[in-house]
């Protein structure tokens, strides 16, 4: 199929840019990564077939590979696994996506050597800034270390400022740097130039000239090559500063659940100090349902602070897992990591950003969901982020075998939060992936947080559910 060159589309609809970990090693994080890029056509008529397109980009921006894909059924879905495409190019790059129907689309990395992985979302046009952060970042930190990828989304040239905060300290310039039109920079923090963020945590924020910049965070931890154990990977895509928010949404955090540990990264991006006070809800399965507990605390103008909630005193203990409520007198930017650490077999590790509400709908994306395919289980995490009770109904259309099949909650009260575990709602088929919906009855916004581990392959895709306007 002859490629289509954007301006040529009936209409684009949505233009998601990806970044970094390409179907290649990375010198900075070792061994051979494999990444899979997979999209959902949101459109719901019957005959809204999607064809999608993938341009890679090198790191001065031009185009060196393109992929398409036709007929991706409405609600459907479809996963361009880049060692299989013949028109994927080698290497790490970078690359922006364009379809003639509304879609949402995720990355998939995996290095299966080491026994690490994670997902993150593609960034959306509408969703570009000349201003975004990454409110955690590592440097030197137990191992940890963080490798920035900053894309000039723009059509022309522009210089880049990076910032970094070290955690409890407010942010400082690092250097400048000149970006090609649709080129990724790669920023591995180890490096000495940005010893100013010191031996630990802190947060990064990216700052353009001329606008559309758009970033992926992705931190390694590989302190000792011999013990898959030590190997942890997180990755998340970078907010734009302007969708900060005086309420965010994660919707599933552990403390001492099942070896699973969280942390919460609450960035201020403002010039005046933040008050923070964030609620735990515990999940309706957990032995403290129906619990809510408590911590606060202030961070400094454009800084961070880090809740590790194994520190928390307030968060009982062992098996907590639930939802977490952060709030602020300012707008604020944050983060859920969690670790699951074996010291006999495959760690996992994953990141993804919080909801707020004008990010949270009725109807929510989730492109990329499995049961038990490539040994991975999916379980869907959602919030009711409304003041009424919902029902709430989720939709898989499977890929390998274009069956759909659906299951509901009912009655999921305001703040309450479940789960749609596929091995249990679904133990036939056995054996399929694909992209799934998740809707409200009553017009709630929901916030959702798509988790498929790995166990035996140590990886985690884990990436938060997209809202359907």
């Amino acid at each position: 199929m002859t490629p289509i060159r954007r301006s040529l589309w009936r209409t684009l609809l949505l233009s998601v840019l990806l970044f970094g970990l390409v179907s290649a090693p990375l010198a900075a994080q070792g061994g051979a990564w494999q990444t899979g890029l997979s999209f959902q056509n949101l459109a719901t008529g019957s005959s809204d077939y999607a064809t999608i397109q993938v341009d890679f980009y090198d790191s001065v921006g031009a185009v060196k590979g393109t992929l398409m894909q036709a007929g991706v059924l409405p609600g459907g879905g479809t996963t361009f696994y880049l060692p299989a495409e013949a028109g994927a190019p080698a290497g790490t790059f970078s690359a922006e996506v364009s379809s003639d129907r509304p879609v949402a689309g995720i990355v998939n990395s995996i290095n299966r050597s080491a026994q690490v992985g994670d997902s993150y979302l593609g960034t959306r046009d509408v969703d570009l800034s000349n201003n975004v952060v990454a409110p955690l970042v590592y440097r030197n930190f137990g191992g940890y270390n963080t490798t920035l990828y900053v894309q000039n989304a723009h059509n022309q040239t522009q210089d880049i400022k990076l910032y970094l905060a070290p955690v409890g300290q407010g942010e400082r310039l690092i250097t400048t740097y000149t970006v090609p039109a649709y080129a990724t920079k790669e920023l591995n923090l180890q490096d000495g130039a940005f010893s100013a963020l010191g031996t630990g945590i802190g947060s990064a924020r990216l700052e353009g000239t001329l606008g559309n910049v758009a970033l992926v965070a992705s931190y390694f931890r590989n302190p000792n090559a011999s013990s898959l154990a030590d190997n942890i990977v997180g990755q998340y895509a970078g907010i734009n500063v302007s969708q900060a928010a005086t309420t965010l949404y994660a919707p599933l955090v552990y403390k001492r659940h099942n070896n699973w540990d969280s942390g919460i990264s609450v960035y201020n991006p403002n010039d005046a100090e933040a008050n923070i006070t964030i609620t735990f809800i515990a999940s309706g399965l957990s032995s403290y349902a129906g619990q809510t507990f408590t911590t606060t605390r202030k961070i400094g103008k454009q800084g961070m602070e880090n809740f590790y909630l194994p520190a928390i005193g307030a968060i009982p203990a062992p098996g907590f897992f639930g939802a977490a409520r952060i709030q602020s007198d300012r707008p604020v930017q944050a983060v859920a990591n969690a670790v699951k650490y074996t010291p006999n077999g495959a760690s996992i590790g994953s990141c993804y950003a919080a909801i707020s509400l004008a990010q949270a709908t009725p109807r929510v994306s989730a492109p990329l969901v499995y049961r038990n395919w490539g040994q991975a289980e999916t379980g869907v995490n959602f919030q009711n982020l409304g003041n009424q009770a919902t029902n709430v109904t989720l939709t898989v259309v499977t890929t390998n075998t274009g069956a759909t099949l659906t299951r509901t909650i009912n009655n999921v009260q305001p703040g309450g939060a479940d789960t749609f575990y596929l091995p249990t709602l679904f133990p036939n088929p056995t054996i399929f992936y694909g992209s799934a919906t998740v809707t409200s009855s009553n017009g709630q916004p929901l916030g959702v947080l798509v988790t498929s581990p790995s166990y035996a392959r140590g990886y985690n895709a884990n990436y938060v559910g997209i809202g359907i306007q």
